[in-house]
């Protein structure tokens, strides 16, 4: 049937759904069967004149087909002649059923209606309906759906429990299948084998997105066992499946390699390995001259399962192994599309990680810049403890318990200091006992009317202060102990006053600093 033939059959069919009552823009239609032309026609009908089509699987039982046929109110019940039993006997409880289109019959084979007084509805084959349809074909017009218009009503297989039903809108199947196919390339000429459900969107985008294309597309006999031979017949180019299937292939082919010789066995591997590692590199032609003649050796036989022709094949709907993946693309030499589940999982895992990493990363040094603000703030009490000894010790008893107090906020302090130079501090310290009374005279002035004076100013007045250090605030006293004051010698220690206070008590704060040393 070419695509003329089957807008023409759109055409009839879909005036006949008006004319035997069913409401353009208002009513559902569900489709019960197997994948066929009848169905992909009947659907097409449909959004000819805004019908919303409702696909059910055709492994639906009787309860199920009930309860999606009650829970959409459908109107109308497009099935095949394989499914028109369980369908009649659900139809005494889908009250809003009003006409059954029967497809697929026999030759001769007339579709029988259910009992009397058990249902309203109608039941006609499918050419009575494009024979109606074609008596009134120039009465009814086209009435194509806005893009926001709701297209179809996706229900679960129910094998979790209740059918659940998903509301896509034509604006929503033209995106999926733009978006996919604008990566499929599909083109007049191209071959598909339409077996997966179309009750799936994952088989009703393929079909969408390849009849946009101007795609041959065949159906097969409806018996799974047989797909082989009716991809053999078809000869497809482009081949949409599921793991599944792809799993099968993969242990048929590989168990083949092992019943067989040695020869071959080793033929298979060489083959294997060589393309698989040209593909690796980015190689797409699979290692040049080399693999066009394992192709012709080797995987021609592989190619030859599928009918020869494939250049496209896509997986999707559950996840697949990448073993798996790179068997398809070294045996088949055709384009593998993966549709996974699992690699949008593997990049939020992965993005969880990163997460998670620089969240650590961020703690660890939050943490360190907490240890070294902490240390900080208790270099800062010891600084402003021993001033505060030097400058109220009143004898020597009380500036040497204040002194072995600060002392203890220093090792606290600093911690990560070497031993060496605690060890002169603290010998420094105590040499220094004899003239903490003058220290704490002269230290006096760092007690200002607001308080305690927080400037580096405090511990030696000094015209030329020593230079800032960026986190460890352990220079200035390292610089006093080794003479490293600015405008003093290496061996000279700045002297942080006179001796002893001039008669008369303390001078005021002007006269201390004008009597302080000058570098």
């Amino acid at each position: 049937m070419t695509y003329a033939q089957a807008g023409a059959v759109r055409d009839a069919l879909g005036a006949g759904l008006v004319s035997l009552g069913i409401a353009p823009g208002k009513d559902r239609m569900g489709l019960y069967s197997v994948n066929c032309r009848d169905w992909v026609l009947l659907d097409a009908a449909a959004h000819s004149q805004s019908v919303v089509s409702v696909p059910l699987y055709d492994t639906l039982g009787e309860d199920a087909v009930s309860y999606i046929c009650a829970h959409s109110e459908l109107a109308c019940v497009g099935c095949s002649g394989e499914a028109l039993p369980t369908l009649l006997h659900a139809l005494p409880r889908c009250p809003t059923v009003r006409l059954v289109v029967v497809y697929g019959l026999a030759p001769g084979g007339v579709p029988y209606p259910p009992a009397s007084g058990t249902t309203n509805a109608r039941v006609v084959t499918i050419d009575e309906l494009a024979a109606a349809g074609r008596q009134n074909l120039r009465r009814v017009e086209h009435r194509p759906p806005r893009p926001e218009d709701v297209a179809t009503i996706c229900y679960t297989s129910g094998t979790t429990g209740v059918p659940k039903g998903a509301v896509l809108s034509h604006a929503n199947l033209v995106a999926d299948a733009a978006g996919s196919f604008r990566i499929l390339r599909a083109a007049p000429g191209d071959v598909h084998v339409s077996y997966l459900p179309l009750a799936h969107i994952y088989e009703r985008v393929t079909v969408l997105g390849l009849t946009h294309c101007g795609a041959a597309v065949g159906f097969f006999s409806g018996d799974v066992q047989a797909l082989l031979d009716d991809v053999l017949l078809l000869r497809p180019t482009i081949f949409c499946s599921v793991p599944r299937l792809w799993n099968r292939i993969h242990d048929r082919v590989l168990g083949q390699v092992r019943q067989g010789s040695a020869v071959a066995r080793r033929l298979f591997e060489a083959a294997y390995g060589h393309k698989r590692a040209a593909l690796a590199r980015g190689d797409l032609s699979g290692g040049g001259i080399a693999g066009a003649f394992w192709d012709a050796l080797v995987f021609s036989k592989v190619r030859a399962k599928l009918g020869g022709r494939v250049r496209l094949m896509t997986t999707g709907a559950s996840p697949i192994s990448g073993d798996v993946i790179d068997f398809m693309r070294v045996c088949f030499g055709a384009t593998v599309v993966v549709r996974l589940k699992e690699k949008k999982e593997k990049k939020r895992e992965g993005e969880k990680r990163d997460f998670l990493f620089f969240r650590g990363f961020f703690i660890f040094f939050s943490f360190l810049h907490l240890l070294s603000f902490t240390h900080s703030s208790l270099f800062s009490l010891f600084l402003s403890l021993s001033r505060l000894s030097l400058s109220l010790s009143l004898s020597l008893s009380l500036s040497l318990s204040l002194s072995l107090l600060s002392l203890l906020f220093f090792f606290l302090s600093l911690s990560l200091l070497s031993l060496s130079l605690s060890l002169s501090l603290s010998l420094s310290l105590s040499l220094s006992l004899s003239l903490s009374l003058s220290l704490s005279l002269s230290l006096s002035p760092s007690l200002s009317p607001g308080g305690l004076r927080h400037d580096r100013d405090c511990l030696h007045h000094h015209p030329h202060p020593p230079r800032r250090h960026h986190l460890w605030p352990c220079g200035r006293p390292r610089a006093l102990l080794r003479g490293q004051a600015r405008g003093h010698p290496r061996d000279e220690l700045p002297r942080l006053g006179p001796a002893a206070p001039p008669r008369g008590g303390l001078r005021p704060r002007a006269d201390r600093v004008q009597g302080l040393p000058q570098g």
